[in-house]
């Protein structure tokens, strides 16, 4: 988790960093912020992101 930390600190626009680590934090049973990450990677236009936010955070 703490690449994916540093690369949001230096593309805070990469929605594949928000997607990868909100996937590795609902793994690591941190659901609500993998939930956050996922919908920021949404919001960034990352179009798979919507299909893991219905599987994992109705």
């Amino acid at each position: 988790m703490a690449d994916y930390d540093k690369a949001i600190q230096i593309n805070p626009k990469s929605a594949e960093a928000y997607y990868n680590r909100g996937l590795a934090k609902i793994k690591a049973k941190d659901k609500i912020c993998g939930c956050l990450d996922l919908n920021k990677s949404k919001e960034l236009g990352l179009k798979q992101a919507n299909k893991e936010l219905k599987k994992h955070c109705n």
